[in-house]
């Protein structure tokens, strides 16, 4: 049988910080392989704080980044339901945790204010877009102090002449 808890022990070993380090990407491959193989709840349980300390801090340091936010905060929560409330008893972890929910919460916090940008925005283009289109094609223009609509602007052009 596969040992699941073995396999991620041993790429958790290996240095994968940094963006583009290959072994960030074996790490994150290994874990959605244990997902797909309904495995990821086996590799994660059982472990004891100085085991999950390497898990969280791959989670802490992957957690955001677009090629692995979505499936990071899948592995994030199945770590909170596999160890709940006991998770806050070790300092470490307890410190460690804060800060993924920090990062969680500054990155929440950017994405409302994004979205509040991207309305005005829309806002603005619509207002813009709703005036330009309701202008009368007969503006009012002045012609040596004559004003009227183009109709008569016209004719009163040729009577100036």
């Amino acid at each position: 049988m596969y040992e699941y808890r073995e396999a991620l022990n041993s790429v958790l070993k290996v240095n994968w910080r940094g963006k583009n380090n290959p072994q960030r990407l074996l790490v994150f491959s290994l874990l959605q392989e244990l997902a797909r193989r309904d495995g990821l709840s086996t590799a994660l349980s059982g472990r004891n704080e100085k085991e999950l300390y390497p898990i969280l801090l791959f989670t802490r340091f992957s957690i955001l980044e677009p090629k692995y936010s979505s499936f990071m905060l899948d592995v994030f929560d199945t770590i909170l339901d596999i160890y709940g409330d006991t998770l806050y008893q070790s300092k470490s972890i307890a410190g460690l945790l804060r800060l993924v929910e920090e990062k969680i919460a500054r990155e929440l916090e950017f994405q409302r204010r994004g979205f509040q940008l991207l309305g005005a925005i829309d806002a603005l283009l619509t207002a813009a877009t709703t005036t330009n289109r309701h202008t009368p094609s007969s503006t009012v223009i002045s012609l040596n102090g004559y004003h009227g609509d183009k109709t008569h602007a016209d004719s009163a052009s040729a009577d100036v002449s």
